[in-house]
C-alpha cells in the first residue's frame, strides 16, 4: 500500500513539473514574439502564437492570418532555448495548434 501511494505521489509531482515548464516556454515566447504578435482587424489581420512539433522538439513560431495579404507559411520557428529551427515545408510540422490568441490577448493552453 505504501508503494502505491509512494508512486502516485512522485506521479503527481512530476507531471506538474513538466506542465509548468511548458507554460513557461510559452509564456517566454510570447514576450519573445511580443511587437509581432497583434490583432489589428478580428477576422482581417490577425498574428497569433503558435506551437509545433519538428523533429522531437517543439517549436514556436507566429501564424499570419490575413485573408487579403497572400502571406506565405512561416519556414523557420524557435525552441524554448530561443534557437533557431528551420523546417522549411509547413507540411513537416506536426500537431500544429495555436497556443495565444491575440485578439483574445488570452493563452489557449
Amino acid at each position: 500500500m505504501k508503494k502505491i501511494m509512494y508512486f502516485l505521489v512522485l506521479s503527481f509531482v512530476f507531471g506538474c513539473n513538466k506542465k509548468n515548464d511548458v507554460n513557461s516556454c510559452m509564456a517566454e515566447m510570447r514576450i519573445f514574439f511580443g511587437n509581432d504578435l497583434g490583432c489589428i482587424q478580428m477576422g482581417g489581420m490577425e498574428v497569433h502564437l503558435n506551437r509545433a512539433e519538428f523533429k522531437g522538439q517543439s517549436i514556436y513560431f507566429p501564424e499570419i492570418m490575413c485573408t487579403y495579404c497572400q502571406v506565405a507559411p512561416p519556414t523557420t520557428g524557435y525552441n524554448c532555448q530561443f534557437e533557431p529551427v528551420k523546417f522549411g515545408d509547413y507540411q513537416l510540422l506536426k500537431n500544429v495548434r495555436r497556443v495565444y490568441d491575440s485578439c483574445m490577448d488570452r493563452f489557449l493552453e
